[in-house]
């Protein structure tokens, strides 16, 4: 088994994993609830072989290249199908993965691909299982994280500011400022926020690997006492970018969600 893969796949942070749950662009596809753009009250789904796990861990960089990247699936004994794939793209776009393999982890399956380039830079995962119920689990064209192997991060001198939309008309803004619109670990501080924000993801418009309009997961945590959130990830190309928070609030008939949106340019 690849040095370490099992321990990072468990160790995956919590809130990284409720993370792939927004609105249509979670790593696990189905969302624990199903949410309509504005407020609405959530109803309970059914999963699919929820991803438990990815490594390397999204959103990091790594001081060493490891050995393989993988996603924990949580279903015994998965077999990948024909059409399946785990790729690592480097940062020059050459796809530097090998074959799947497949192995049972305890109630779950651990699917990797050996990854056999070391440059430094910003790294892209694309990958699809298929679970036993005939389930895409990364979705109609595979789903995404990014990691980075030694890669730089340049500084800014100036924080730049931008104001998200709710995607309903007449849904209000967020207020927010990120340490630069370059490639590299940023980091988004939202202000006034009324609610927990519950997931937040950039979408880089275009096609790669085959894949349109490729969405990448952030970190989140909340201050509920100086109403602020910080989203913290990697933005792993120039493009541009969609990026969107999803708000949680509690009301008197249950949990409200709001979708929040802007689009930005981001350079090298």
């Amino acid at each position: 088994m690849p040095r370490d893969l099992p321990y990072r796949l468990r160790k995956t942070p919590l809130r990284t994993v409720a993370a792939l749950t927004l609105v249509g662009a979670a790593l696990c596809v189905v969302p624990p609830a199903t949410v309509r753009a504005g407020n609405t009250t959530p109803s309970r789904v059914v999963m699919h072989a929820p991803v438990r796990g990815q490594s390397p861990t999204p959103n990091r960089n790594l001081a060493r290249m490891p050995a393989s990247a993988g996603v924990l699936a949580g279903e015994e004994s998965l077999v990948p199908s024909e059409g399946d794939f785990l790729r690592v793209i480097a940062p020059g776009g050459a796809v530097v993965s090998g074959a799947l393999d497949a192995r049972e982890s305890g109630d779950a399956t651990l699917v990797s691909s050996p990854i056999t380039g070391a440059a430094r830079g910003w790294y892209l995962v694309h990958w699809n299982v298929t679970s036993g119920d005939g389930h895409a689990m990364g979705g109609d064209e595979g789903a995404w994280w990014s990691f980075g192997h030694r890669a730089t991060t340049l500084s800014v001198k100036k924080m730049s500011s931008v104001r998200l939309a709710a995607v309903v008309p007449g849904g209000g803004t967020l207020s927010a400022t990120i340490n630069g619109l370059r490639t590299g670990i940023r980091t988004i501080t939202v202000s006034r926020v009324s609610g927990t924000v519950y997931a937040a993801r950039w979408t880089l418009k275009g096609v790669v690997d085959g894949a349109t309009n490729p969405q990448f997961s952030w970190d989140v945590s909340t201050n509920k006492t100086k109403k602020t959130a910080t989203l913290s990830g990697i933005v792993p190309r120039i493009g541009t970018y969609v990026v969107s928070v999803l708000v949680r609030t509690t009301t008197a008939s249950g949990t409200s969600l709001t979708e929040y949106s802007t689009t930005v340019r981001v350079t090298a």
